[in-house]
C-alpha cells in the first residue's frame, strides 16, 4: 500500500482500537469522518496519512491538560547529545499532532535535527544545484530574524505534512542570539515573553528541542517551560554523567526560583545486557515518579525517521512504539496533576551522598 495511505487496521493499531470494526462503525455516524475515506490501488478503504490527526480529534477530543486556550510547554534537553533527545521529541510531537491537538515545535539546535525530521526545507542532493538549494533555504526563516526585527514572529511559522503540526525551524542566524542576549535586561526571559508567551493561546503543545550544549538560549528555554523532558541513556558515560547534569539543573532552578518538573526517560536501553538493566533499575529507584519510562534501542527506529515519520506511523504494531505511547501518556499525566494542583512540583529525591555514589560507579564498573 502506498506510504501515504492507511489501512482500516493499521490506522486502529495506530489509535489502539479493539478493531477496524470501530472505525467502520464510526465512518457510518460521522459524515465528516466518512469524508477522510479514500481507497488504495486494490480498492481497499484506506485514509490518508494527512488526515489521520482530524480522525484523532475525534476519537481523542481536546486535551485535558490545556487549560482556558493556554497551551503547555515543553522543554527536551540533557548535556549529552547522540541519546535521542530530538528523536524523542519529534516522536512525541507528531504523536501530539495524530491525536488531533494542536503542536508547535520550537527548534534551537543549530544542527537542525528537528527541523530535517519535520521535512522543513527537505530537497534531494542527485536532483537539485547548489544554487537551487540556496534559494530553497534562503525562504526559510528563524528565529534569529525574528530577534533583530527582521521578521515578525508569524513569518516563522512553517506547516508541516500533518494537519496540526507547525514548526519554527533553526537557521544560522540562530547562532547570534545568545551573544545578543546577554547585553538586555530579563535577558533569561526574552523567549518566554516575546515567544512562547505570544504562542500559548494558538497551540495545545509547544515542544522544544534544545541543544546539548547549556546556552543562553536553553536558559530561556527553562525559564519558558511547564515540563522539562532530560532523555538518559542507560550506558555507563551517560550514568557517569548524570549527577554532574543533575547538580547543574538543581542549582539553576533554585537559583532562578523554578518549579517545573522534570521527567527523565531512560533512551537507547538494550534490557538483554545486565549493566544496562541495572542502570535502569538505579535510576527508577532512585528517581522515583521523575523516570518515567524507557525507549528501546531499535533500527526501526532509525527507519521511521529516515522516512520522516513518527515510529507510531511506520510500525504502530512494534514493542518500541509502545515504549513512546508510555512515555507520552506519563507526560499527560505529570502536566494534569501539575493543572489539577495548580503547585510547583518539588522535584525529584535527593541525590545519593558522594559516599553512595560512589560505592554505586564502582559496583557498575
Amino acid at each position: 500500500m502506498d506510504a501515504t495511505l492507511f489501512s482500516l487496521k493499521k490506522v486502529a493499531q495506530l489509535f489502539q482500537l479493539e478493531g477496524p470494526w470501530v472505525l467502520e462503525d464510526l465512518i457510518a455516524r460521522d459524515k465528516d469522518i466518512e469524508k477522510l475515506i479514500t481507497k488504495d490501488l486494490k480498492g481497499a478503504v484506506a485514509i490518508r496519512s494527512a488526515d489521520l490527526p482530524i480522525l484523532g480529534r475525534t476519537l481523542f477530543k481536546r486535551s485535558k491538560v490545556v487549560e482556558n486556550n493556554h497551551g503547555k510547554c515543553l522543554t527536551f534537553f540533557t548535556t549529552k547529545g547522540g541519546v535521542l533527545k530530538s528523536t524523542l521529541c519529534f516522536n512525541l510531537a507528531r504523536l501530539a499532532a495524530l491525536e488531533g491537538q494542536k503542536v508547535l515545535v520550537l527548534g534551537l539546535d543549530i544542527q537542525g535535527d528537528i527541523s530535517n525530521a519535520l521535512g522543513v526545507g527537505h530537497y534531494s542532493e542527485e536532483d537539485v544545484s547548489l544554487l537551487e538549494v540556496d534559494r530553497l533555504l534562503g525562504e526559510i526563516k528563524g528565529l534569529g530574524e525574528y530577534y533583530f526585527g527582521n521578521r515578525e514572529l508569524e513569518d516563522l511559522i512553517v506547516k508541516t505534512d500533518l494537519e496540526g503540526l507547525d514548526c519554527i525551524p533553526e537557521v544560522p542566524e540562530l547562532a547570534l542570539i545568545p551573544e545578543h542576549l546577554s547585553q538586555r535586561n530579563r535577558r533569561e526571559y526574552w523567549l518566554r515573553e516575546h515567544v512562547i508567551g505570544k504562542l500559548k493561546n494558538r497551540y495545545d503543545f509547544i515542544f522544544i528541542d534544545c541543544s546539548p550544549n547549556w546556552t543562553a538560549l536553553t536558559t530561556n528555554a527553562l525559564v519558558a517551560t511547564d515540563l522539562l523532558i532530560s532523555p538518559i541513556e542507560t550506558k555507563v558515560n551517560n550514568f557517569r554523567n548524570f549527577q554532574v547534569y543533575l547538580g547543574m539543573l538543581q542549582k539553576f532552578t533554585k537559583e532562578m526560583g523554578l518549579g517545573f518538573p522534570t521527567l527523565f526517560v531512560g533512551t537507547k536501553h538494550q534490557s538483554q545486557r545486565k549493566l544496562a538493566r541495572e542502570i535502569k533499575d538505579w535510576y527508577e529507584s532512585k528517581l522515583d515518579k521523575n523516570f518515567i519510562g524507557q525507549i528501546r534501542e531499535s533500527s526501526i527506529g532509525e527507519e521511521a525517521m529516515a522516512l520522516g515519520i513518527s515510529l507510531l506511523e511506520h510500525r504502530p504494531d512494534c514493542p518500541l512504539a509502545d515504549d513512546y505511547r508510555l512515555v507520552w501518556a506519563r507526560i499527560k499525566q505529570t502536566l494534569e496533576q501539575l493543572s489539577e494542583s495548580r503547585a510547583s512540583f518539588d522535584g525529584m529525591e535527593p541525590l545519593l551522598s558522594q559516599k553512595e555514589w560512589d560505592g554505586t560507579n564502582q559496583r557498575l564498573n
